[in-house]
């Protein structure tokens, strides 16, 4: 994949979704399915009732009294947790947590905080690079890392690990019940990459910007922190086997197993975003007040890896919706996201998807990359 093809349809994308797409939808709309009127899912997913609302936004409706109720002894509780857990990471090296980077908003938001609210923190920041990744990320990584002065590694992905795991997802969709399982094994790809790294320098924790609501969409209602096991279940489940199935022997040592031995340190994984559970504009606002990074290129379409629309249209040609819809539908719900932006942003994954527009080049591409073709996974069949 040429980053020149993904910069330019990403930029294009963007733009369309942000200035052009309400004028585009009247004449596009034989592609496109009917959505709720508060948040933005699908009637592929879900019952729209006579006045065009979803029955999650009902459910919601219903169940606001109750979250209200001891909503506030909870974050309580779960930000005591997360300051103790942070105030005492104390590491036997150089350093006391390694925290995650990927050149986008979240973690630059999340590296700004740490060293806010945590000054005695030793920190390693750590990018994984999949292969795949935006140039607009990479280059908000080097510029955030150069505000920041922190020691940073970058990991890339040996083309045959990435090739062998996400080759079998994107042609295993037909396992697929809840979350992408493409995406799944990207963050465990990452995720483990770091555990690997903060094991072997003897850093006790590893610090991650999940955003909550996606954290509780894919793991359930977890404060805090995951384990390994946690963070594999939601693939692993859904695809019925275990890694071991999927690389072969000489891949497998890849996979972070917990060291043993009376020095041994084993990094736990932490989620401050569980607990900050900050709005998407609140992150914006503050990275752009910050000089960190500017509003148009924090986007998530723009510093997104290029398999994410690879993901989106092999979801919608098979499902008729995409997993992601229902992560910021309730985003949209809570108030913490823009409805307009993500309705443009769907429905032109839909119109994609039946079309070919907008990200074409960049799905062929890196499909070719992982020696696949969109027949493999279903789009345009």
């Amino acid at each position: 994949m040429t980053s020149k093809t993904h910069s330019v349809e990403v930029e294009i994308t963007e733009f369309t979704a942000r200035f052009l797409w309400r004028g585009l939808r009247p004449f596009v709309a034989s592609h496109l399915s009917k959505r709720c009127n508060r948040c933005i899912l699908s009637e592929r997913y879900v019952t729209l009732d006579d006045e065009g609302v979803c029955s999650e936004c009902r459910a919601w409706e219903a169940g606001e009294a109750e979250r209200g109720a001891g909503g506030a002894a909870d974050a309580a509780g779960d930000r005591a947790r997360l300051d103790a857990l942070l105030h005492d990471a104390a590491g036997p090296g150089q350093y006391d947590a390694l925290v995650l980077v990927s050149g986008g908003k979240d973690s630059a938001y999340m590296l700004h905080r740490l060293q806010t609210e945590y000054p005695s923190l030793r920190i390693l920041t750590m990018l994984v690079n999949n292969g795949f990744m935006s140039p607009f990320a990479l280059e908000n990584a080097d510029r955030l890392l150069k505000h920041f002065d922190v020691p940073h590694i970058t990991l890339k992905l040996k083309p045959e690990m990435a090739q062998t795991g996400f080759r079998y997802v994107l042609t295993h969709l037909d396992k697929q019940t809840a979350y992408s399982i493409v995406d799944l094994m990207d963050a465990c790809f990452t995720f483990d990459s770091a555990m690997q790294m903060a094991a072997r320098l003897q850093i006790p924790c590893v610090i991650c910007g999940l955003a909550k609501v996606q954290t509780e969409y894919v793991y359930g209602p977890i404060t805090v922190e995951l384990t390994p096991a946690q963070y594999k279940a939601p693939l692993v489940d859904q695809l019925g086997v275990g890694f071991d199935a999927i690389f072969n022997a000489a891949q497998m040592p890849f996979w972070y197993e917990a060291p043993a031995g009376p020095d041994a340190v084993a990094p736990r994984f932490v989620l401050p975003f569980t607990v900050w559970d900050p709005s998407e504009d609140e992150v914006l606002r503050e990275v752009e007040r910050l000089g960190l990074l500017t509003r148009r290129r924090s986007r998530p379409l723009v510093t997104n890896n290029a398999l994410i629309p690879v993901i989106g249209m092999a979801e919608v040609a098979r499902f008729g919706y995409c997993s992601w819809e229902i992560e910021f539908a309730r985003m949209v719900r809570e108030g913490k996201s823009e409805r307009p932006y993500w309705l443009n942003m769907f429905e032109m994954l839909e119109y994609s998807t039946r079309t070919g527009k907008f990200v074409n080049k960049t799905v062929d591409e890196t499909l070719a990359a992982l020696g696949l073709a969109k027949r493999d996974i279903g789009i345009g069949t």
